[in-house]
C-alpha cells in the first residue's frame, strides 16, 4: 500500500514540475534574443557601428558609456529584417573622440519584461579614433597629426585537417596582448572558407521559422545567398576566440576569393 502511494506522489510531482516548466520554457522561446555578435566595425573619432543578428525580425539597441557600470547612453533602434537575414548595423554617433567606452546589446520585444531584454550577456568595449581636429596646435602640430595602433592579419582558416581548426588560438592570444594596445583590425581577406554553401532555403525557412510565402525577394533570385550567410552564422558558432575577438575590437574588411567563391584566381575567368 504504501509502495504504491510513493509512486503516487512521484508521478503527481512529476506532473506538477512539467506544468511548471513547460510554461517558462514556452515564454524564453517567444522571446527574441540574439543569436550572432556583436561584431565592431565603422569606426571614427566621434563614430562606430554595432552589428548583430536577432532569432527573428525585430529591433534592438546598444547601451553604452564610458564606465562598465553606467551604460547611461543608449542608440537609436536599429529593425532587423528577413531579407538580411535578421542582422542590422547600429550606428553611434556624437562619441568623444580617444576614448574607451563599454557597450552592451540589449533586444526590444513586446513579448519580455517591460519590452526590453536587457540581460543578453552581448557585451564589450571599444576606443575611438583620435581626432585631428581637436590636435591642432598651430606652432607645434598645424595639421593635427595623431599616432593610432592597428592590427593586420588574413585568414580565418577553421578546417581541422588544413589548421589548428576552429579554436583559433591565435585570436586569442592577440585579445590577451593587443586588446587595450590598439584602435582597430585589418581582416585583409578570407574571413571564412566554403562549408555550408550547399545549405538550401528550405533549411533556412525552418532555421527562422517562416513559411515559403515569407521567403524575401532576394532569395527568390538568388537562392544560395542562404549558403553564405549560414557560412558566417558557422563560423561565429564553431569558432568562440573569433566571435570575442570581433566584439572588443572594431575591424576593417576586405573583400577577397573565399568571400565569393573558394579559390578564385586573378585570371580574368570564373
Amino acid at each position: 500500500m504504501m509502495q504504491n502511494v510513493r509512486r503516487m506522489l512521484v508521478v503527481l510531482l512529476g506532473c506538477l514540475i512539467t506544468l511548471a516548466v513547460v510554461p517558462l520554457n514556452a515564454q524564453h522561446e517567444s522571446v527574441n534574443h540574439v543569436t550572432h555578435g556583436p561584431i565592431l566595425g565603422r569606426l571614427g573619432s566621434h563614430h562606430i557601428g554595432v552589428w548583430a543578428r536577432t532569432r527573428r525580425s525585430g529591433q534592438f539597441v546598444v547601451r553604452y558609456g564610458v564606465s562598465p557600470n553606467a551604460l547611461v547612453k543608449e542608440s537609436k533602434p536599429v529593425s532587423t529584417s528577413l531579407t538580411h537575414d535578421n542582422t542590422g548595423w547600429a550606428l553611434i554617433e556624437g562619441l568623444k573622440a580617444d576614448t574607451k567606452y563599454y557597450y552592451r546589446l540589449v533586444v526590444l520585444d513586446e513579448k519580455a519584461n517591460n519590452g526590453r531584454v536587457e540581460k543578453t550577456g552581448r557585451t564589450g568595449s571599444f576606443r575611438t579614433l583620435p581626432d585631428a581636429a581637436e590636435l591642432v596646435d598651430p606652432e607645434l602640430n598645424p595639421s593635427g597629426l595623431f599616432n593610432f595602433k592597428f592590427e593586420y592579419a588574413c585568414g580565418n582558416n577553421q578546417n581541422p585537417f588544413h589548421s589548428l581548426g576552429p579554436e583559433l588560438p591565435t585570436f586569442q592570444t592577440m585579445l590577451r596582448e593587443l586588446k587595450d594596445e590598439i584602435h582597430f583590425a585589418i581582416l585583409n581577406g578570407d574571413w571564412l572558407y566554403e562549408t555550408q554553401r550547399l545549405y538550401q532555403p528550405q533549411q533556412w525557412l525552418n532555421q527562422v521559422r517562416e513559411t515559403p510565402d515569407k521567403l524575401p525577394e532576394v532569395l527568390q533570385v538568388a537562392p544560395t545567398m542562404v549558403g553564405v550567410w549560414q557560412n558566417y552564422k558557422h563560423f561565429l558558432d564553431q569558432g568562440p576566440n573569433l566571435s570575442r575577438w570581433h566584439r572588443q575590437i572594431p575591424s576593417f574588411f576586405t573583400y577577397d576569393d573565399h568571400e565569393i567563391l573558394n579559390d578564385v584566381w586573378g585570371a580574368g575567368s570564373p
